[in-house]
């Protein structure tokens, strides 16, 4: 998802989730 914070934000979150 691309929410309106800023790329990394939400591609660390993802690899947080992955985890």
């Amino acid at each position: 998802y691309l929410p309106d914070g800023s790329y990394e934000d939400w591609r660390v979150s993802e690899l947080i989730s992955s985890k």
